[in-house]
């Protein structure tokens, strides 16, 4: 089981709810480690604390030229946001991005060592329920670490938070999707069995 960087900011009912869900899979059989009890977790919760930094900054950099073909043409079209995530973008160097893709390549490689002691990792989706509106998609604090590494997951609709969905997140490795699937069905099949 993962925390991640998002477990400080998950609301109290969503953390019960993982934590509900986790003693149903123990109690089913599933052996569940945490960075409480094994080192290779402490040390890929370490290695991922900064996946939302590290992301944002890659991007910031990957969209400066896209960005600025748009704030060319109409800069009033980019939302305050953008614009001043271009402009971050714009004091960054070549250099900068090259120790962003360092860390990242370290980060998955760090990652990756748990593939040697389970099967996959969850975690949940969000930090709660989904916010109300449009506006906003809600914090992506607990998917930005997959997108990060570059592996597979699948969100489950198996847990509540303010009596809304909110996904149990299961997280796979590098090229290991079949194997991904398998455990986030044999999670689903214990959490929501079939009628």
């Amino acid at each position: 089981m993962l925390e991640t960087a998002g477990w400080a900011v998950a609301s109290a009912e969503a953390r019960e709810a993982l934590a509900a869900a986790v003693s149903r899979l123990r109690a089913a059989g599933i052996a569940i480690i945490s960075r409480h009890d094994d080192p290779v977790v402490e040390k890929s919760e370490t290695a991922i604390a900064p996946a939302l930094e590290i992301t944002r900054s890659v991007n910031d950099w990957e969209w400066r030229w896209p960005l600025n073909t748009y704030r060319e043409r109409d800069a009033g079209a980019l939302s305050r946001n953008l614009l001043e995530r271009l402009a971050i973008a714009e004091t960054m160097g070549a250099d900068d991005y090259e120790k962003l893709i360092t860390e990242r390549t370290r980060v998955r490689a760090e990652f990756g060592a748990l593939a040697g002691v389970c099967d996959a990792a969850v975690t949940l989706s969000a930090r709660g329920a989904a916010p109300v509106g449009l506006g906003w998609t809600g914090d992506p604090i607990f998917v930005v670490p997959g997108s990060m590494l570059g592996v597979p997951t699948v969100s489950l609709p198996l847990l509540t938070d303010e009596g809304l969905p909110l996904g149990l997140q299961v997280i796979g490795f590098a090229r290991q999707d079949a194997s991904l699937i398998a455990a986030a069905m044999a999670i689903r099949d214990i959490l929501a069995p079939r009628a």
